[in-house]
This record gives structure tokens, C-alpha cells and sequence, in this order.
């Protein structure tokens, strides 16, 4: 996505074979991936090839798995009657502003931010609360987010879908504009 001008258009298809791939190398979600990718594309990820090289065959892989892991997430974005998304970038007040998922509360995210983490039936930190994990990353000046994250239109609000923990490590050093595919009307 280097070089990606502010407007560019994709697919939903293409939107849906990006966050696959960005997921790969994901501490939290990369895992879910090895029964249904193979594991040279999961090597080749982790390893920084970038997306734009990925075959489109490989491409309809990655669709095929996110589609499984992440079903009811799909059959969301699936549902909102758009085949197009568009490349924005915010400043942190766009961030700070958009609203969460209902599972963070659907809240502005700087609320969600200060909130307690989500617990589990016995009351613990869930374990995949990006609030909690990013507590476990050092600080890195050089951090960069990899690749757009996702938000999506409700009720004339942007929701931020998909991209919360890199959001949250964007915000330690926000020098650059966070890229976000919004669906286009």
C-alpha cells in the first residue's frame, strides 16, 4: 500500500484478500490462518513481501480463509450493498472521534481507550483486548502501520472495524496519517 494516494479505490474482494494477508502476521489472529493458508504465503508475510505481489490466485485463498475465520465479519461488510471501498487518512481527532464495535461498546474510541479492558467469564483480561496487548509492546519510535485499516458508515458516524491494536500503537507516535478503507457510496 506504499505510495497509495488518498482516494484510491479497491474492491471489496481486494479489501477482503488485504486484511487476510495483513492478518498473517498478526500476534493475535495470524495463527487462525495456517489450516487454511499455505504456509510459504504465511512465510513469505512474515518475511515483508509486500501484498501487490501476491498472485490472484493466491489472492481468492486469502478471501477463501478470511471468509472462514472471520465469517460474521464478512457477511457485515458483505451486507452493505457496496463493491467499492476508498483509501482516506485521518489525523488522530478522526480517530479519537469515530465510534468502536458494540463489542467495545460502540463508543468514541478515546473512550474506549480509558475504559477497563473486556473481561472473560472468570473475570480475567481477555487475552485479545488490543488495550491489554498493546500494554505488552515497548514503545518503538520507528512503528509504522502496515497496510489500511477498515471503518465503516453507521448512522452518519465512521466505526472503526478492523485495526484497533495498530491503531492504538499508531496513536504513541502519530507523525503520519493513519490510511483507512472507507466504503464508497
Amino acid at each position: 500500500m506504499k505510495g497509495e494516494k488518498e482516494g484510491a479505490i479497491l474492491t471489496v474482494e481486494d479489501l477482503m484478500a488485504r486484511w487476510a494477508y495483513s492478518e498473517l502476521t498478526s500476534s493475535r489472529f495470524g495463527k487462525e490462518y495456517g489450516p487454511h493458508i499455505s504456509a510459504q504465503i504465511i512465510e513469505e508475510a512474515n518475511n515483508g513481501r509486500p501484498f501487490e505481489q501476491v498472485s490472484e490466485s493466491e489472492r481468492q485463498n486469502l478471501v477463501a480463509a478470511i471468509e472462514e475465520f472471520r465469517g460474521g465479519m464478512c457477511r457485515i461488510i458483505s451486507k452493505l450493498g457496496t463493491s467499492r471501498f476508498e483509501l482516506h487518512f485521518w489525523d488522530t481527532s478522526q480517530l479519537l472521534s469515530c465510534l468502536t464495535l458494540p463489542i467495545f461498546g460502540k463508543v468514541p474510541f478515546f473512550r474506549f481507550l480509558a475504559m477497563p479492558q473486556l473481561v472473560d467469564s472468570l473475570g480475567q483480561p481477555r487475552k485479545n483486548d488490543p488495550r491489554r496487548e498493546s500494554a505488552s509492546i515497548p514503545f518503538d519510535p520507528n512503528f509504522r502501520v502496515e497496510g489500511p485499516l477498515i471503518a465503516l458508515h453507521h448512522d452518519g458516524r465512521e466505526v472503526l472495524f478492523d485495526g484497533y491494536l495498530r491503531s492504538i500503537l499508531w496513536l504513541r507516535n502519530s507523525t503520519q496519517p493513519l490510511a483507512i478503507w472507507i466504503p464508497k457510496p
